[in-house]
Order: C-alpha cells, then sequence, then structure tokens
C-alpha cells in the first residue's frame, strides 16, 4: 500500500487575492489575474488525512515565489508496509473558485525520520529531518523536484 501525502499547498506569486473572476482572461490586467485564469482544482482538500503518524510531512518555507525553491520533507511510520509515497504539490488561488492548482506530482522512497522532540524551555518542536526533496518554482510558474534518496 502507497502512502499519499496530499494537500501540501504552497503560497507562492500571488500579489493579491481575488475573490471572484470579474476580469477577461484573455487580456487579465495583472500577473494576479492572469495566474488565476489557469484550470484549478479542488483535489488540494484532505480527504483521507493520516490520523496514526503513518505519514508526515513539512515544508522548510511557508510561502515561495516564482524562481525560488523550497525542501520538503516527509516520514513515513513503516517504510517496510509502505515502500514509496506520492506527493501532490498545489498553488493556492481563486483559480475559478476550485482554490488551489496542481503543480507537481511526486513519488518517493519512504524513510521513517526521527521522533520530533519538544525544546522543554521554549515549547516548540525541531525536526531535524533529512532533506528529501528540493522543489524549484520556475519563473514561467512550472516547478521542477529532485529527490535526494
Amino acid at each position: 500500500m502507497k502512502a499519499i501525502l496530499r494537500g501540501l499547498v504552497l503560497f507562492f506569486g500571488i500579489a493579491g487575492v481575488e475573490t471572484a473572476q470579474a476580469y477577461d482572461c484573455a487580456s487579465p490586467e495583472n500577473p494576479t489575474q492572469a495566474e488565476n485564469c489557469y484550470s484549478g482544482t479542488d483535489s488540494w482538500r484532505l480527504e483521507n488525512p493520516s490520523l496514526s503518524r503513518e505519514i508526515e510531512g513539512y515544508a522548510s518555507l511557508t510561502s515561495v515565489n516564482k524562481g525560488e525553491q523550497i525542501s520538503l520533507f516527509v516520514s513515513v511510520e513503516d517504510p517496510a508496509t509502505d515502500p514509496s509515497y506520492a506527493m501532490d504539490v498545489f498553488r493556492m488561488g481563486w483559480y475559478g473558485g476550485a482554490g488551489g492548482r496542481l503543480m507537481v506530482s511526486l513519488q518517493d522512497r519512504s524513510i521513517a525520520q526521527p521522533v520530533p522532540r519538544m525544546d522543554p524551555q521554549f515549547g516548540t518542536f525541531d525536526c531535524d529531518w533529512s532533506n528529501q526533496t528540493c522543489c524549484l518554482f520556475r519563473p514561467t510558474g512550472s516547478a521542477a523536484c529532485t529527490s535526494s534518496s
């Protein structure tokens, strides 16, 4: 059974949020309008979330812009049972009300990362996980990802 990490959403390159498409996609007035003319999807919504730590993940940044890169970290509870995982990366936006656009789908080898430890002084958690995947979001808006595994 392949583990699936869905809903890793990245916010990047959006200067403003459009609440309704009140412009002509044939001649958008700004980059936000042009971006929101792409076809969207609502498949970024979590339908079957991991509730028992079967698969977990986080990104090195909350937001990236075009031309920037982000590192993605994933841990699978039992790599023997789930030797690989699939991950979809979405860009959030209006997209005709769908809320997101699929940027890239990835598949990688599963690894179990160390359990995060809490810093007793500050009450924060540090994952100290190895970097598995790095994605570069090209100035054109497309994404290219490489795996370190």
